[in-house]
């Protein structure tokens, strides 16, 4: 009887925690955070970054507040932050939206945040 209890316990606090991380990740909190971009993959076609100088310098960071900010760095004589975009963003499942982006499927692997372009390619940005 004792170690039907136990199992009960066992269950239950397996589900409990397992409900929990649900509920967070449901909110997008793993997105929150700076972005950096870190490769491009267009028509199947993988774009190396090296070839744009400050590319890797580009970012979006996620807020926590439900507001996002995009740097896109491109060079001239020196890096420069070339545009800046800020808005909220709001994310509904395994899409997020923001900006001009709508409905747009992503993934989070580890560090790394991972764009599906539907069709058109990947863009996959790295947590730093």
């Amino acid at each position: 009887m004792k170690k039907l209890f136990l199992l009960i316990g066992v269950f239950a606090i397996l589900g409990i925690s397992s409900c929990k991380k649900d509920e967070d990740d449901k909110g997008g909190s793993g997105i929150v955070g700076k972005w950096y971009l870190y490769s491009t993959q267009l028509m199947g076609m993988e774009e190396e970054l090296e070839q744009y100088e400050c590319a890797d310098k580009s970012y979006t960071e996620f807020k926590e507040d439900k507001t996002y900010v995009e740097v896109e760095y491109t060079k001239a004589n020196e890096c420069n932050a070339k545009e800046r975009e800020t808005g909220k963003y709001e994310i509904n499942g395994n899409t997020i939206t923001y900006g001009a982006i709508t409905g747009i499927p992503f993934e989070i692997d580890g560090d790394k945040l991972i764009f599906d372009l539907e069709g058109l390619g990947k863009s996959t940005y790295k947590k730093m």
